[in-house]
């Protein structure tokens, strides 16, 4: 009885495995195929909300924290994984068998740019959490002190 059911169904299962595996690979090509960045930008994210509700925790207590956060980073994954499938199709579009170059260098700069916009907010959040941690402030007076000193030491 038994050996009968599976008979009926291997030819499906068998047809599933094969929809499964033209869908990956269409998806790999087609709609998203880095997924090594996709890692990173998936810690990045993690992290700002962390340090999203660190931030919220510090400043007004554990009970001013709201599943707003949570959904803003589920809206900000639909956007960002839109932002991601629209850089692949321009950097990798094909006409005819030649890629269509001009739109190569996209890719980079916008993944780049997700993962600065992810930096910068956990940088905001730490900083609001405790202003001592502000190490990038830090730098930037030094950095004004010697740009201002040099002027002096030329006359």
């Amino acid at each position: 009885m038994k050996l009968k059911i599976l008979s009926v169904f291997n030819p499906i299962f068998v047809s599933l495995a094969g929809m499964g595996a033209v869908i990956s690979d269409a998806t790999h090509k087609y709609i998203f195929s880095d997924t090594e960045y996709l890692k990173w930008l998936v810690v990045a994210v993690t992290v700002d909300l962390i340090t999203g509700i660190a931030k919220v925790w510090a400043k007004d207590g554990h009970k001013a924290i709201t599943s707003k956060g949570i959904r803003m980073t589920v809206i900000k994954f639909i956007q960002y994984g839109s932002f991601l499938i629209i850089t692949h199709v321009l950097a990798n579009v094909t006409v005819g068998v030649s890629k269509v170059m001009p739109f190569a260098f996209v890719k980079d700069w916008a993944y780049l740019l997700l993962l600065l916009v992810e930096i910068k907010s956990v940088y905001e959040n730490i900083i609001t959490i405790d202003n001592r941690l502000d190490f990038i402030k830090a730098i930037i007076e030094r950095l004004n002190q010697v740009i201002k000193s040099k002027p002096n030491d030329k006359q």
